[in-house]
C-alpha cells in the first residue's frame, strides 16, 4: 500500500509456492517512481505509479490496514529498510505490534504436514485459509479422508447379498493404515457367508522346473497379489482357516525336505523355517 496525500494505492500480487513451510525471500524497492517487488529472487513484477514519495517514520509490515485481524501466520527473519538491519526485539517493545508476536520461537508448521491431516494418501490443499482432503481414488471418504468405500472381507460381501464370484477390493482392517487390495471372492454358498472364498493371487507360474541335474540352487520370492506380509497376516486373522497348495511332480528327484528343501514364511519377519508339507517331514 502507497498512502499519498491522503490518498492511497493498493496493489495485490499473488505468487504461488510450491510449500508454504519453505522460507521465501520478498523485496520491495522503490526508484525513478517504479516500485519493483521481488520473490525468492526470480519472480518480479513491476509497477509505475507516476508519484514519487519518501519513506516516512511508519512502515506496516506482516499486517493490513483494511481487515482488522488480518495479516501474517508464519515467520519473519532478516528484516532490513533502506539497508540498515531491523533489530525484531526493539520493534516489538513498541506500542504499535497487533497480534500475538514471539521471538526466537519460529513454530510455523505447514498445516498439509500435521498429523492425520489428510489420511490414505489423500491430497491436501490449503486455500482460503482452510485445509481440505481430496479423496479421490483413495477408497476413502470423509473430511480426512478416515472412512473407507470398502468391505473388509468376501464374507461381508456374502452378507450384503454378493453371489456373483469375481475380483473385489476389499479392505481388510477397515480404517486402518493398510490399503485397500483386489482379491477373488468365490461364493460358494449364498445361503451360508462362511463358505465364501477369499484367494490372494501370487506370482509363482502353474508350472515351473525346480530341480534337474544340470540345475543350480533354485530360488522363487512369492509375492502376492498388492498384499504384503503384513497384510496377509490381517487378512488371516478374519478367516476361519487359510490354506495354501503346493504340488510337487518328480521323477528320481524327492523334495528332501529340510536338507534340500525348504520354505520361509512370510509370518514373523521372514524368520520361520517350514520344512515340511503336511505329513511329510524330514
Amino acid at each position: 500500500m502507497i498512502r499519498k496525500n491522503q490518498f492511497s494505492i493498493y496493489k495485490n500480487s499473488n505468487f504461488f509456492f510450491s510449500s508454504s513451510s519453505q522460507w521465501h525471500g520478498i523485496e520491495i524497492s522503490y526508484k525513478n517512481e517504479t516500485l519493483k517487488l521481488k520473490v525468492d529472487y526470480r519472480h518480479e513484477q513491476n509497477s509505475l505509479y507516476g508519484i514519487s514519495f519518501t519513506v516516512g517514520n511508519k512502515i506496516i509490515i506482516g499486517s493490513s490496514l483494511k481487515e482488522t485481524g488480518a495479516g501474517l501466520v508464519g515467520c519473519m527473519r532478516d528484516l532490513r529498510i533502506n539497508g540498515v538491519d531491523i533489530e525484531p526485539r526493539f520493534v516489538v517493545k513498541t506500542e504499535r505490534v497487533v497480534g500475538e508476536i514471539a521471538l526466537d520461537n519460529c513454530q510455523f508448521v505447514d498445516p498439509c504436514k500435521r498429523p492425520n491431516t489428510c489420511e490414505h494418501n489423500g491430497k491436501c490443499v490449503v486455500k482460503n485459509d482452510r485445509v481440505t482432503c481430496d479423496c479421490k481414488g483413495t477408497g476413502y471418504v470423509g473430511q480426512n479422508c478416515h472412512f473407507t468405500v470398502h468391505r473388509k472381507t468376501c464374507e461381508e460381501l456374502a452378507l450384503l447379498g454378493y453371489t456373483q464370484s469375481d475380483v473385489y477390493l476389499i479392505d481388510i482392517d477397515g480404517n486402518g493404515p493398510l490399503p485397500p487390495a483386489h482379491v477373488k471372492c468365490e461364493f460358494q454358498n449364498s445361503e451360508d457367508s462362511t463358505k465364501t472364498l477369499t484367494i490372494v493371487e501370487h506370482n509363482l507360474p502353474s508350472q515351473v522346473d525346480v530341480r534337474s541335474p544340470n540345475f543350480d540352487d533354485f530360488y522363487y520370492d512369492i509375492k502376492y497379489r498388492e498384499f504384503s506380509a503384513e497384510m496377509l497376516q490381517e487378512l488371516i486373522s478374519h478367516s476361519l482357516y487359510c490354506t495354501q497348495h503346493i504340488k510337487y511332480d518328480c521323477f528320481r528327484a524327492p523334495l528332501d525336505l529340510g536338507s534340500a528343501t525348504w520354505f520361509k514364511s512370510s509370518h514373523k519377519n521372514n524368520d520361520t523355517i517350514i520344512d515340511y508339507i503336511g505329513t511329510s517331514k524330514r
